[in-house]
């Protein structure tokens, strides 16, 4: 049976998630880093919310190859530094891995390996 989280241990547990959750940069000039992928929607409650499902990988030649985990996220705009509007990812909270974007990501990527090799090996 498990207890309630009190309003001051979620925030902590939240606090330490986005510890965790580091940066998410994707090296534009050589498609290696970390990034999301896939968009899903936990509940309806969610989607009206706008707060999106989504998993971040492990990006290499801007093909998704290795998950590291679900979160529960909202995008948004705010106004940065110099007038420049800046995206920011508000983290609502990490969820098991979703393995239907999972699986989606990995044939996509599969799909697109095979692009290249036929691509390759039609231009000999």
């Amino acid at each position: 049976m498990t207890t309630a989280a009190t309003p001051d241990e979620e925030t902590r547990r939240l606090a330490r998630i986005c510890e965790n959750f580091g940066e998410n940069h994707v090296y534009f000039f050589s498609g290696i880093g970390v990034g999301f992928r896939g968009r899903g929607f936990k509940s309806e409650s969610d989607r009206a919310a706008g707060i999106e499902l989504r998993t971040r990988w492990i990006i290499v030649l801007w093909l998704p190859l290795i998950p590291l985990g679900s979160y529960r996220l909202r995008r948004s705009k705010r106004m940065g530094p110099g007038g420049k509007i800046k995206r920011i990812l508000e983290l609502h909270s990490k969820e098991p891995l979703a393995w239907r974007q999972v699986f989606r990501m990995w044939s996509l990527t599969a799909a697109g390996i095979v692009l290249l090799l036929v691509v390759y090996y039609l231009s000999w």
